[in-house]
């Protein structure tokens, strides 16, 4: 599988990646910024890991894409939170709060 992970700040991700490294699972790390805008672009990853990224360094037409490959496409997405991240991050209200709520609300995690 393939990772992407999002890093608010240079080195916020850099135990997650060895981690991932460690298991086989190539990753990529950008920051917001270089997030890719189109749903093309982000096929090509199986998940995406948020790395303390608060809600306005996505902005609206980022949130709605991960929103949408999530819903849609069955793209993994992942919130690792921090200062930035969650509440504090400014994800009330945002087009990430429905999945991250599903999630958080799971009474069964499928075996396998």
């Amino acid at each position: 599988p393939r990772v992407l992970v999002v890093e608010a700040t240079p080195g916020d991700a850099r135990s997650l990646e060895s981690a991932l490294h460690s298991t086989g699972i190539t990753s990529t790390t950008v920051g917001p910024a270089a997030l890719p805008r189109s749903a093309a672009d982000l096929a090509a990853y199986q998940a995406v890991v948020l790395v303390n990224l608060s809600a306005s360094s996505l902005g609206p037409d980022a949130r709605s894409l991960l929103q949408a490959s999530v819903r849609d496409r069955g793209v993994g997405l992942v919130l690792i939170g921090g200062s930035g991240g969650y509440g504090p991050g400014g994800y009330g209200g945002a087009a990430l709060e429905p999945p991250a709520k599903e999630c958080r609300g799971a009474a069964h995690v499928p075996a396998g």
